[in-house]
Parts: C-alpha cells; structure tokens; sequence
C-alpha cells in the first residue's frame, strides 16, 4: 500500500464520519489550534486502527533497543489529526507583558498519576506528501538536565509516511504544516495519525477502554479530549469571548448533527458537546468490533499472537518484544511492517514507513 492509498484511506475515513452533516462539502474538524480531533469516530475508525497494527511491531523493536529493563509496552488510543490552513482557531491571548522566547513553555502538568517505572511516549505519522520539520529543547525530558540546556535547540525531519516518537515530558514547538496547493488552487490540509506507547514494570492496562460503545477514550496524560477549547471555558468575560463563543456555535450548527449538540451555560444557542457521547449513545453506526490483534496491542505485553482472521486456512503468528523482525511481517489487507531505516538520539526517534 502506498502512501497515496493511505492518505486517501485517510481522507475516505473523515468524509465517513458520522457525527457530521452529510451536506458539508468543506468540513472543518476541529476548532484546536493543533488541528486534533476530539469526536470518537477519530479514535475508532478503520484507518487508524490499521495504522496502529502497522505502527506497533516496529515501535516495539525500537523501545527494546533503548529499555535495558525489559519492560512491558503497551499501546494508547490516540487520535487522528487535520490541520487545514484556513481553519479558524481559538489561540489564548497573549499577555501585554510576555516576552518573545524561542524555548516552549513547559508541558502542563498531567492529571495521570503515574506508576514507579512508568515511562510514555507520543509521537505522529506523517501522512502528507511533504517534509515537516520537529524542533525540541535538547535534554528537556531529564528533570536533571532541565536547567542545564540553556534553550538547546535541535530538529529532525519527518519525511512523507515516516513515524517520529518522542518522550512525553520533551518540550518541543509545535509541527508546522507546510500546505501545498492542489489542482483546484486551495491549499491541501495536513494529516497525522498521533500515537503513544507506555513502558512499564506492571501486568495492568493503564485505562480499561469501553470498546463496545465506541466512545472517547481518556487521552496519555489522563485529560479528557475536549471539542471546546479549554482556553475558551476558562477565559473570563469579555468581548473577545463572547465573539469567540459566537464562532465555535456557528461552527457547530454548520458541522454537527443536531443530536451532538445542546444548549448550555456557556452560550444561549446550540454548541458542540465539550466531551462527546459515545457512538452507540448516539445511535449512530458503529465500526467493526475490535479484534483480537487489535485488542492485544493496548494491554502490556511482551508476546503479541497475530491472528489473519481471512486466510485460508486461517493461521496465527507469535513474536515476543525481544524478537528480531527484520523479516517482512504483514497485518491483514491493509499495511505491512515499518521499513527498515531510522533517525535517532536521545530525544527522540524517526522510524520507516508503515507503508
């Protein structure tokens, strides 16, 4: 499978989703400046899914060449994300007294409590036919460190189709989307598959995810995934409030079915709901029902069995964390194993395409 065919399974898959209006020929996702997606159709559908299979054997060859510990690893449900160009966003103003600083502030602190030994990290697939570049303070993700690295620079580049993971605790800007005109002159949005993983001393999955419902699951860092920006909610009275309330509720009259939004406290007409429900709770129609393969991915593990449920006859492989897999492994009908080559320090990791 080509990246084309994975960028327009991509594309197939958002045109498809349910908790939007059919009659939207020009759809805008998210209102998050970082152009995530919070509604649960991102989480379930089938092209992520597949991605995460894909992603998942090559990831766990390149964590056990940096845990010496041999810990578990586990996958997290993460989301898809869309960053078009034209997208209205809700930024949190600025204050009259910051300073311009080319280091990021620091991560917020998460609500997820830890276990000793614990180590997470996030990263994205990139999904567009061009390079991005990913910046971060070096040595940021060393509580040790962090007064050391004097605002230390360094990027790496993400080529088309190539996964880049990271340290959850690395302070890094966020990815530039390079937009390119299509034949129709607009400018082409930027997609990702985001992606975490979890190391771990211990036996226990860190949520017990309700797959049978299909609904938002908790994100890495234990948040809720909002559809209202939290700088929204929090943002006191004002006029640039109220015009900003006014554009998110007309986005979600003009992008929702009625049945995914309410009227609420924080504006007199229709908006989005902030956590949304479920699919089932929806009654909207759900995905298929997650599979073993797929299932066995989000509990800590060191031996996955992969079972190709449309062979004939219908067989099963196993491979263990400290498995060489060098050889070409394939996942069903959708994407074969990451190639092999990768860019790596001590930060962070681009591995090959899943594709």
């Amino acid at each position: 499978v080509s990246l084309y065919h994975a960028r327009n399974h991509f594309l197939q898959t958002l045109s498809t989703f349910p908790e939007f209006k059919e009659s939207n020929t020009r759809v805008q996702y998210s209102f998050d400046a970082g152009g995530t997606l919070n509604n649960p159709a991102s989480f379930h559908n089938e092209c992520a899914r597949a991605l995460r299979l894909a992603a998942h054997p090559r990831v766990v060859s390149l964590l056990n060449q940096i845990d010496h510990e041999n810990r578990y690893v586990e996958q997290l449900i993460d989301r898809m994300c869309v960053v078009q160009s034209t997208d209205i966003t809700l930024q949190q103003p600025s204050s009259p007294s910051s300073t311009s600083s080319t280091t990021p502030p620091p991560p917020p602190q998460p609500l997820l409590v830890k276990e000793d030994g614990d180590v997470f990290f996030r990263g994205w697939i990139n999904l567009d036919m061009l390079s991005h570049e990913f910046s971060f303070v070096v040595g940021s993700h060393r509580p040790y460190r962090k007064n050391q690295t004097n605002g230390q620079r360094r990027s790496v580049r993400v080529h088309p189709g190539q996964l880049i993971l990271y340290h959850d605790t690395l302070q890094h800007d966020t990815p530039s989307c390079k937009s390119y005109k299509v034949k129709s002159g607009k400018m082409a949005p930027s997609f990702r598959l985001l992606v975490a993983f979890r190391l771990t001393f211990s036996q226990k999955a860190l949520y017990s995810y309700e797959l049978a419902g299909q609904g938002i699951v908790p994100l890495p860092d234990g948040n809720m995934p909002s559809m209202i920006p939290l700088s929204l909610i929090s943002m006191p009275e004002s006029s640039t409030r109220t015009k900003m309330i006014r554009q998110v509720s007309r986005w979600s009259r003009k992008t929702f079915r009625t049945k995914c939004t309410s009227l609420t406290n924080i504006c007199p007409r229709r908006i989005v709901h902030q956590h949304m429900k479920s699919l089932a709770d929806y009654e909207f129609r759900r995905y298929r029902r997650y599979s073993q393969n797929e299932r066995g991915i989000l509990h800590p593990a060191k031996k996955w069995t992969w079972t190709y449920e449309n062979s004939k006859p219908r067989s099963k492989t196993t491979w263990d964390k400290n498995a060489s897999l060098s050889h070409s492994w394939s996942f069903d009908r959708f994407l074969s194993l990451l190639k092999e080559g990768s860019q790596t320090c001590s930060e962070c990791a681009v591995v090959g395409r899943p594709f």
